[in-house]
């Protein structure tokens, strides 16, 4: 639906906003990377998950196409999946530091 593609759309923002906050630091000033930054990105993105997982509950519930959901659902966990990785990344940074 047109409201799931938005909902991707602003949850593949939030893991683009985590892996440009590890590429910046490589980039720029390694010294002061910030892992508590990174641990509240990876929060606000499995909570972002929980919320759209709830959405597409609710959607079948309500009677929306369950493939298109299922799928829905396949793509948020990708995301949440590179969300994590972008986390694992920005621990073995710090520990190079």
């Amino acid at each position: 639906t047109k409201v799931a593609l938005s909902e991707v759309e602003v949850y593949s923002k939030q893991v683009l906003e985590f892996i440009n906050f590890y590429v910046d630091h490589l980039k720029n000033d390694f010294n002061v990377y910030n892992l508590e930054q990174a641990y509240t990105l990876e929060a606000t993105i499995d909570n972002s998950r929980n919320k759209l997982r709830k959405n597409a509950q609710k959607r079948l519930q309500k009677g929306s196409h369950v493939q298109g959901e299922l799928l829905f659902i396949d793509i948020v966990r990708h995301f949440e999946r590179i969300g994590d990785y972008s986390l694992n990344i920005s621990q073995a940074l710090k520990k190079m530091k």
